[in-house]
């Protein structure tokens, strides 16, 4: 089964509630970090040495982070808000990080965007992506 990985910048307490739910239904491991940067470095290293198929990171600057990580070429991220958002890059770009703004979500929205960006299995570049 695929690995996921949760990295914690900033978020709500409903951020925590829903890794606390998530956790058992997936395999998924939860790493706090201080700033957007340092989000960005913990998901990629996670991506380079295969610890995980995949990472959802809650930070309020996701485009930032999205944007950091994918200066590195083991990583294709995106900045998501919706289940919608969620499928469309799966499907698109064969995401592997997705970065949430979980300001004004609720534990409803968060963990149906956790359970959409975890539920896929191990992601895969589409042809021809470099």
């Amino acid at each position: 089964s695929a690995r996921w990985l949760a990295v914690v910048h900033s978020g709500c307490e409903a951020v925590s509630s829903v890794l606390d739910d998530a956790g058992r239904t997936v395999s998924l491991k939860t790493e706090p970090v201080e700033t957007a940067a340092e989000a960005a470095r913990r998901a990629v290293l996670d991506l380079r040495s295969e610890e995980a198929h995949g990472v959802v990171a809650f930070s309020n600057e996701a485009e930032a982070v999205a944007c950091l990580a994918n200066r590195e070429a083991c990583c294709r991220a995106a900045a998501v808000r919706t289940v919608a958002d969620v499928r469309r890059v799966q499907n698109s770009m064969g995401c592997n990080l997705f970065v949430v703004n979980a300001s004004g979500l609720g534990f409803f929205e968060l963990r149906n965007l956790l359970k959409s960006a975890c539920s896929g299995g191990a992601p895969g570049a589409p042809a021809g992506w470099k």
